[in-house]
Order: C-alpha cells, then structure tokens, then sequence
C-alpha cells in the first residue's frame, strides 16, 4: 500500500512527463508518498539545472542570476484520505480531486489476508478490487 504502483517516464514534444499512480500524495504518517510529495515541491519552483548551479558554500549567500522555472506540477488524487496536509498546502502543486473511493470491502481484504511471509496483499481480492476501482475510473 506504500509503494508506487506505476511510475512511467513519457516523452512528448513538450518535454518530459512523469506519471506516478499512487494511494495519496498528501499521507498523514508519511512514506514513499512522503518523499515523492517533497521532491514534487522541489522541482516546482524556481531553480537551476544541475549542471549550471553555483558552487554550494556552507553560511554564503548564492547568487540569484540565471535561474530557470519551476515545472508546472499536476496532481490527480482521490478524496477519501482526507484534506491537505501541511507537507503540499501553499504550493505551488495543481489538484484535480476525484470524488470515488480508493478502498472498498476486497482491498480491505486483500491487505488482512496479506502473504504473512512477503507481506504482498491476497492477489485474487486485490484483482477484484482494482477491476471495481479500473472500471470506476474510466
């Protein structure tokens, strides 16, 4: 329930698209969505690029020339986990929230009657509820 599920790298005329299908951004007890959450933040302001920054010297002041924009950030996320947390509120990170619910009676299931050796959730109710939450979805 904590790790990525999908995580594509796209590339179009536009540039460079990263697509991330994962339970929630905003986790109220943190992990992987933690993480991603931060980095999401970090690469939407201004910055620079790797290659071209400044030196990094500790109690100095950087310089301010040749910065380039942020990217624009869009995230689509679901409703049932809750309000934004601290971690992505003031942002500059753009929402969609989808009103269906994430969790359903097969993936409570699926995670309580989880492989107790690998931890991996029960495979045949957690394919019954991402065919519910797939058909949802489209």
């Amino acid at each position: 329930m904590g790790r990525f599920d999908v995580v594509e790298v796209c590339r179009s005329t536009m540039g460079v698209r990263i697509l991330a299908a994962l339970r929630d951004l905003d986790p109220p007890a943190g992990g992987a969505e933690m993480s991603l959450a931060t980095l999401l933040k970090g690469v939407s302001v201004q910055g620079y690029f790797a290659e071209d920054a400044p030196d990094y010297i500790p109690l100095e002041p950087s310089e301010e020339s040749g910065t380039v924009d942020g990217w624009t950030v869009k995230v689509f996320q679901s409703s049932d986990r809750g309000a934004v947390t601290s971690l992505t509120e003031g942002s500059q990170l753009e929402r969609d929230v989808c009103t269906f619910a994430v969790e359903d009676l097969w993936s409570g299931l699926a995670w309580r009657l989880r492989n107790r050796s690998s931890g991996r959730p029960n495979i045949g109710f957690q394919r019954r509820h991402l065919r519910g939450v797939n058909r949802k979805f489209s």
